[in-house]
């Protein structure tokens, strides 16, 4: 997506949620700091060809890269959602994109007083991912996402710990919800949580340089799997009620001649083998693994 129409669709996401009654907290988001951050990256862009950028712009790109490439990979999130959001009951939709609308600047500035917002965006992003892929998801009032796939309704909680060491607490707190959120479910639903280790990989202040798009969806995917490999007792005492567990990061990255957006999935099935269990979450994976391909 090149910058100016990410800029058009970012101004159009806002105009939306200020129709939704959101103007306030529109005005008050960091997107409207993106929306000048990006708005002056068009002018260089329109300026300046890469190879010809004066020393003062370079200077500036490099002292605030990380808020750059913030405001481009947030924004491309939020845009690439909206189309989702838009088929969501109004006032759920309302709900979702107030929360995501607050939180401080950096993700290095937050807190758990204030990570509402970037947890939001994830629960947002996977939601709108899972409909892209050609599924029926809803943002629920309980579980963060509800799925019927094969049969089986899923319950998706999703979790974003800030350190490695809170994984297997967060968890473990999603496998509680879900226990109890089953028991008032059609027989045999089941749960699958979803954990966002981006801010445990990159706290707010790194970018991930590649060669190209394969070395880095390899390097993201093997950081995964040694984090999974961490705390592999974790993900075997779940209980029966959780069928899977799925690892995401996005992260800025940038190569040698441009910024972009590096993002992974890796996927830990927990269903008994042959089971409808089994069918309903590889049906839920293999879906998401045909975005990225």
């Amino acid at each position: 997506m090149r910058y100016a129409e990410l800029l058009q669709k970012l101004e159009t996401a806002l105009v939306f949620c200020e129709n939704l009654g959101l103007g306030d907290r529109v005005e008050a988001s960091r997107f409207k700091e993106y929306r000048t951050l990006i708005i002056r990256l068009c002018s260089i862009i329109d300026s300046y060809s890469f190879d010809s950028l004066p020393a003062g712009i370079k200077k500036e790109l490099t002292d605030r890269n990380f808020e750059y490439v913030l405001s481009l990979t947030e924004s491309v999130e939020l845009v690439e959602a909206m189309d989702y959001l838009k088929t969501c009951d109004k006032e759920i939709a309302r709900v979702k994109l107030a929360n995501i609308l607050g939180g401080p600047l950096l993700p290095k500035d937050e807190d758990k007083n204030s990570n509402e917002a970037r947890n939001t965006l994830f629960e947002v992003s996977l939601a709108s991912k899972i409909w892209s892929a050609g599924l029926k998801p809803s943002l629920g009032r309980l579980a963060d996402i509800e799925i019927e796939v094969a049969g089986k309704l899923l319950l998706i909680e999703c979790k974003r710990p800030f350190r490695e060491k809170r994984i297997k607490r967060r968890m473990k707190e999603a496998r509680k919800q879900i226990d109890g959120w089953v028991k008032d479910r059609p027989p045999g639903s089941r749960g699958v949580i979803a954990v966002s280790v981006t801010k445990v990989l990159n706290p707010g202040d790194k970018i991930l340089p590649y060669r190209d798009v394969s070395s880095a969806k390899a390097t993201l995917s093997r950081l995964l799997e040694q984090l999974a490999n961490r705390n592999k007792k974790s993900l075997q005492s779940l209980g029966k009620n959780i069928i899977g567990v799925l690892f995401h990061v996005i992260t800025p990255s940038i190569d040698e001649k441009q910024y972009s957006l590096g993002e992974q999935f890796n996927t830990h099935p927990l269903a008994k083998p042959g089971s409808a269990d089994e069918s309903a979450l590889e049906a839920l994976f293999d879906a998401l693994n045909r975005l990225e391909h």
